[in-house]
């Protein structure tokens, strides 16, 4: 766990240009945030399970649906340039998909059509005010 933080704190202080994790309840996003650096859960299929390590890529269970490594850069342009490089199937992964992240992709995307939805609260654990905000 400790090398794992010292991951996104090598990207945050400019001593790595880039980083890698695993992510399947937050443990990409969750430190990025706090890091003050950009990280995102690739959605699944998008990156291989067996390219940058071991995970299996067995089909079965709930951890393959919801499981994928992620980039962790100090800007959105790195994590664009490192999905182009980690995406796109290596032909072990069964769940890998076609075709292969463009650098240049998100772009082309008229973001003026998305819609994004968010929640400020689950009900069960309050929100700090800053978040609220």
């Amino acid at each position: 766990a400790v090398l794992y933080v010292l991951t996104f704190a090598l990207v945050a202080a400019g001593a790595s240009p880039l980083g890698l994790g695993s992510d399947m309840g937050g443990s990409i996003r969750v430190p990025a945030h706090y890091c003050g650096v950009c990280g995102f859960k690739p959605s699944v299929g998008r990156v291989p399970l067996t390219t940058p390590g071991p995970m299996d890529p067995a089909p079965g269970g709930l951890s393959n649906r919801v499981r994928c490594w992620g980039p962790i850069a100090r800007c959105v342009d790195d994590l664009e340039l490192a999905m182009s490089v980690l995406s796109g199937p290596d032909f072990v992964d069964p769940i890998a998909v076609l075709p292969a992240y463009e650098a240049g992709e998100a772009a082309r995307v008229d973001a003026s059509k998305l819609r994004v939805g968010f929640y400020v609260s689950d009900g069960v654990t309050p929100v700090s005010a800053d978040t609220e905000a």
